[in-house]
């Protein structure tokens, strides 16, 4: 029968088995997050023999062997998932940012990006995204919606180019983890054009308003000009003023 101490070394042989088999469980589920198992159970009904020792030990031993190699296995996934998001980004004709929650620093933006905002990519990575906000309170307001939400589609806001040349975008923005750190994933399109066209048809629109108002008052006045009242007294001002050069005379 091994004594208490060996019955203790055992007992923590048999608690880091488990634990890695909880991982390679996890592992197999799709979740890396090594969750916390209760052993006790089990390691009432384990044998307290050195045979038993033994067997364990050969065991963490494969066992860890598993974990490293799930773990390289993960490593790999997330590598080639980082470099598909780059690719993807790259190609994207549309401006993609991710910035830190906590700050609003800019950690990635691609081509689009650069060139709608005008700085070169070494300039604008370290910026904060309100720096490109007309109304910096605005966007601070929309990242409040985005962290209640998950995530909100196409909000319009104005922005501004490094070069403070303004401009309007619709914007897309999701909670995000970039480099392990929170982050919001932010898509900009463009709708500069859109909103000048309708800036212009609103002046538009309200030109043609002051011609209606115009030509409404034009017809009143032409109807009150035609009336026999109106008449009657453009009879009696020219008689005034007859009388009137009369009497200078």
């Amino acid at each position: 029968m091994p004594q208490n101490s060996d019955r203790t070394d055992i007992k923590t042989l048999f608690s880091t088995m488990v634990r890695i088999v909880s991982f390679t469980d996890a592992m197999d589920m799709g979740n890396s997050t090594l969750k916390p198992f209760s052993s006790s159970h089990l390691w009432n009904q384990l044998p307290t023999d050195e045979k038993t020792e033994t067997r364990l030990r050969a065991e963490i031993a494969a066992l860890t062997q598993e974990k490293a190699k799930l773990q390289n296995e993960v490593k790999k996934v997330l590598r080639q998932k980082e470099e598909l998001f780059y690719i993807l980004a790259e190609a994207m004709p549309v401006p993609v940012l991710i910035s830190r929650i906590a700050d609003g620093e800019i950690l990635y933006a691609n081509t689009a990006a650069t060139l709608t905002l005008k700085v070169p990519v070494t300039k604008l990575i370290g910026c904060r995204a309100a720096d490109f906000c007309h109304n910096p309170t605005e966007r601070q307001q929309l990242v409040d919606r985005v962290l209640q939400t998950s995530y909100v589609q196409n909000y319009e806001i104005r922005a501004r180019r490094a070069d403070g040349t303004p401009l309007w975008v619709a914007a897309s923005l999701r909670k995000w983890t970039f480099n392990h750190e929170p982050t919001i994933l932010t898509a900009l399109c463009d709708i500069t054009d859109r909103k000048l066209e309708e800036e212009a048809l609103r002046l538009q629109v309200k030109e043609m308003q002051i011609e209606i108002d115009l030509h409404k008052v034009a017809n009143q006045v032409a109807e009150v000009t035609a009336t026999d009242y109106f008449q009657q007294l453009l009879m009696e001002v020219e008689s005034l003023r007859k009388l009137e050069v009369a009497c200078e005379s």
